[in-house]
């Protein structure tokens, strides 16, 4: 009788764990079904998106060619430039500045003796 008994005990178990296990794999298979409908409703999004960025792009195009323009025209203006100015340092070595010392400032309070001085 003690067999019998483990092995419906057994038995028992086994169903348990199975009964688990399929409501693991269910809750599984719902999450990526989900899953897998978010991902057909991105790559809508992102196929309609890709669709309506040629426009976009060749303005942008237009705007770096301009851009590109703009640029060498003011690098053609630095080098011209550049030969004809005289290259000034804002900070020479041989002029010494000399600044007042700094004098402690004192809050209000202080200045009325009104803060009480630490004795020790």
């Amino acid at each position: 009788m003690d067999s019998l008994e483990g092995q419906q005990l057994f038995q028992s178990r086994l169903c348990q764990q199975l009964s688990l296990l399929t409501a693991v794999s269910e809750s599984l298979t719902e999450r990526i079904l989900k899953v897998e409908n978010r991902l057909d409703e991105l790559q809508a999004q992102l196929s309609s998106r890709s669709e309506a960025a040629p426009g976009d792009w060749d303005g942008a195009a237009e705007l770096l060619s301009g851009t590109e323009e703009r640029l060498s025209r003011l690098e053609r203006l630095l080098e011209d430039g550049a030969s004809t100015l005289k290259v000034v340092d804002p900070f020479p070595e041989d002029e010494i500045q000399e600044f007042p010392e700094d004098e402690p400032q004192l809050f209000p309070e202080e200045e009325q003796g009104l803060l009480a001085t630490e004795s020790v």
